[in-house]
């Protein structure tokens, strides 16, 4: 049987990148998903106990990540009864060019039917949460392929996409994604990996003017998970903003067929395009 198609290859502690990592900025960047998911899953890999989730990730986005081979750093920085704290890099020759902060929260089961009543009246009602409703199932909505991208391989060639409710390219949207490759080639891409190489997509999917005049590059990203991801499909509700100082943020509330699972955040960088 062959092997999924994957965004990364193994190679010992290295992972080397194949075309699907490639970004809409720059033909040599990789889109800013696979290697923050790469990083978390270098965090899962160094923790190894599943009696923790990974429930908070923040990275700094240092510099643009070559299609190169790329080795991480690990480091724990500190744990409690309920939190578990750690720090991790991804390199390529030995620069750093991701610095990510992790905060795990112990899995404990709490009963709390009260709150399970509220959810209950929220959703008979279709009122509550971030979105007044919540996404219509994927099977519902019509196909989608994200227009940014310039090249026949890139980012946008591992998702299959279909666009629930907004107009591209006129504000917010809400867009499911799932990933149809693998992560690491050989290994199932696990649910945290699979939320992280979306999360990165927020600005991409709900722009406000024309990337070809206006680039809005993140330089950052900081993904909150309230629970583990269920089935495949994520759902984004994504929207930009951006001002004349040259700054922007997007953001982006992330549902599965179960209802809402996290958030997302990016702060742009809004510039003029290059000729």
């Amino acid at each position: 049987m062959s092997q999924r198609p994957s965004f990364y290859v193994a190679d010992g502690d290295e992972l080397i990148p194949t075309s699907f990592c490639r970004g809409p900025w720059n033909l040599e960047h990789q889109h800013g998903g696979p290697p923050t998911a790469a990083l978390a899953r270098a965090l899962r890999l160094a923790m190894a106990d599943d009696g923790w989730r990974l429930s908070r990730l923040s990275f700094d986005l240092l510099r643009p990540v070559p299609l190169a081979p790329m080795r991480f750093e690990v480091e724990e920085r500190g744990k409690s009864r309920s939190t578990w704290r750690w720090r991790a890099r991804l390199l390529v020759d030995d620069k750093p060019l991701i610095e990510a902060q992790a905060l795990a929260l112990r899995r404990e089961p709490v009963d709390l039917p009260e709150v399970a009543a509220l959810e209950e009246r929220r959703r008979s009602s279709g009122s509550g949460g971030p979105l007044l409703t919540p996404p219509l199932a994927p099977e519902l909505c019509r196909p989608f392929v994200l227009p940014i991208f310039r090249e026949r391989e890139g980012y946008h060639r591992a998702f299959e996409m279909r666009l629930e409710r907004g107009v591209y390219g006129e504000g917010p949207t809400v867009t499911w994604m799932r990933a149809v490759i693998d992560l690491v080639g050989g290994e199932a891409i696990e649910p945290s990996e699979r939320v992280l190489v979306i999360a990165d997509s927020c600005n991409g999917l709900s722009p406000v003017a024309d990337p070809r005049v206006i680039t809005f590059i993140n330089a950052d990203l900081s993904a909150n998970i309230v629970r583990d991801l269920s089935g495949e499909w994520i759902a984004v509700a994504a929207q930009t903003e951006v001002t004349t100082e040259g700054c922007g943020l997007a953001t982006g509330h992330l549902y599965d067929r179960a209802g809402w699972i996290g958030v997302a955040a990016q702060t742009l960088i809004v510039r003029r395009a290059s000729p």
